[in-house]
């Protein structure tokens, strides 16, 4: 069986974010939900980069499944998912500098739109 990927993108992922942002299935805009994030083959992509320090990567889906957690994210109405959360773990393993980040005010953190899922 081929080994797919979860495309990650920095571009869109806040440094006072909860979660990862990631590539929906065919390149189709953006999610922090890794139920909706698309799974590539090697050979669709060509042009992103396996070196954490690009702003969009990619790492094998296998690796992303074990470290999700299910959560509730409040979007038009509570709805479960599973999310990688945005934790000094998750920087420390793929070694991502918390620059590669976008700034927002931590008044506009989105983490009061998550909670466990019950």
């Amino acid at each position: 069986m081929e080994e797919l990927y979860y495309i990650i993108c920095l571009r869109h992922s806040s440094n006072q974010e909860y979660t990862i942002t990631w590539w929906g299935p065919n390149k189709s805009g953006y999610t922090v939900n890794l139920d909706n994030a698309g799974k590539y083959r090697l050979s669709e992509l060509n042009g992103y980069s396996r070196d954490e320090c690009d702003n969009d990567f990619y790492i094998p889906c296998e690796e992303i499944d074990k470290i999700a957690v299910e959560r509730e994210y409040n979007y038009d109405g509570w709805k479960k998912g599973r999310f990688v959360l945005l934790d000094d773990v998750f920087l420390n393993t793929y070694n991502i500098p918390k620059t590669k980040f976008y700034k927002m005010p931590k008044s506009a953190s989105n983490k009061r739109y998550f909670r466990y899922a019950i």
